[in-house]
């Protein structure tokens, strides 16, 4: 299953410990689900929804990508949402820089 967990947990920051420990869940399953090699139940998808603060649509896409270039289309959804007003300086710095390295710039 493709999904965007890995791209979204480390925009935050977070070790797969960290996410693992929040969502309830090892950092092992969190390597699994951010592999495709595990499914996550539905409870833990949206759980993870949640703490990402990413769409469960987004984070899990069933069909096509919805941007060519997702990675850039995430980060963005990340800053039109308002989002970074939830993150702290550091992590908005990493997003920041996340999106200039996908764009092929430095900032």
């Amino acid at each position: 299953m493709r999904n965007h967990v890995c791209l979204c947990r480390k925009a935050l920051g977070w070790s797969q410990e960290t996410l693992g420990q929040l969502a309830g869940v090892s950092k092992y399953y969190i390597g699994q689900i951010e592999r495709g090699i595990s499914r996550p139940s539905y409870d833990t998808a949206d759980e993870l929804s949640d703490l990402l603060m990413v769409p469960m649509e987004v984070l899990f896409p069933t069909g096509e990508p919805i941007h060519p270039n997702v990675e850039e289309a995430l980060v963005m959804a990340f800053l039109a949402e308002g989002l970074r007003a939830r993150l702290s300086p550091e992590h908005q710095r990493e997003l920041k820089r996340l999106y200039a390295d996908i764009r092929g710039k430095k900032l």
